[in-house]
């Protein structure tokens, strides 16, 4: 008897609600009943600690009204690739660029969208808001927050900044952080999104910063008008290239020895002073191995 097909994530919030009712497990892109144990069906990243079972469960109760189920997922796949156990972040220090905030209107540009989205569908509203630091706060660590909005009320540290200066993170020491997480703010060019995975607020800032140059560009250079929209998308994405290096490595010079970096779907390990690419994180659960 075939399940009805749902959300995986919610097979895994209606577990902690009913498990002795949950006889499913993942398989490729459905699900589908196959009498196996409850257990079976825990997602891999759950499975490898007791501990961050526990912190999923208790976060969902907090803010099940407001958070949105797949970031969650996203969120706790990225904090395992830099500890194994919730036990081992008390009182790391984590770096989160651009953590997002509560004011964040990225999810919709149009007013009456974002009304909609706040009363109407509150989750979907809440899915920018700084998630990743308030799960690192719930589980002991100390998490730095930066966004270009402020984050006014949140028990974390956070910073409003414009992380396309470049010199933005020079307010920070050296080696000052355990960790950071870089959660498609911006993306290298060796990404699978390079050119589609980044915040749209830095986006549209870098749009607004360099619209002339943009024009002078192409009006120097002939460009039909039909052309003009890919060339200053072209140029637009060389400078959010060049972002993304600077802040590379202005997080190789805030990381302690040993740091883990994600970004976008890579992380990276400082060794020698250096970040060393180790591993891919998977968008899927079902693959993902954690950095030991």
């Amino acid at each position: 008897m075939r399940c009805r097909r749902t959300a995986h994530f919610s097979l895994y919030k209606r577990f902690l609600d009913h498990p002795e009712d949950m006889l499913t497990v993942w398989e490729s892109d459905s699900l589908r009943c196959t009498g196996k144990s409850a257990d079976a069906i825990l997602p891999p990243f759950m499975k490898l600690d007791p501990s961050y079972q526990a912190l999923a469960s208790d976060f969902l109760a907090t803010h099940r009204s407001t958070l949105h189920e797949d970031r969650l997922e996203v969120e706790l796949i990225r904090i395992q690739h830099i500890s194994a156990n919730v036990a081992s972040l008390a009182n790391k220090r984590v770096l989160d660029l651009g953590c997002g905030s509560a004011k964040n209107k990225d999810s919709h540009w149009n007013p009456i969208g974002r009304l909609w989205q706040r009363w109407i569908k509150p989750k979907e509203f809440a899915r920018f808001q700084p998630w990743y630091c308030r799960i690192l706060q719930e589980a002991g660590a100390q998490p730095v927050g930066i966004d270009i909005r402020r984050n006014a009320g949140e028990r974390f540290e956070s910073h409003a900044m414009d992380l396309s200066d470049p010199k933005a993170l020079e307010r920070f020491p050296d080696e000052s952080f355990d960790h950071a997480n870089n959660y498609f703010l911006t993306v290298p060019k060796n990404s699978m999104y390079a050119r589609s995975g980044t915040s749209p607020s830095i986006w549209l800032s870098l749009a607004w910063k360099h619209r002339f140059d943009n024009y002078n560009q192409a009006k120097e250079r002939g460009i039909p008008l039909e052309d003009i929209p890919k060339f200053y998308e072209r140029q637009n994405w060389k400078r959010m290239w060049a972002i993304n290096d600077g802040i590379f490595l202005q997080v190789q010079r805030l990381l302690k020895e040993g740091g883990i970096y994600t970004l976008a779907e890579f992380a990276y390990r400082k060794k020698k002073g250096v970040l060393v690419r180790e591993k891919q994180i998977p968008q899927s659960r079902k693959v993902f191995q954690p950095l030991t």
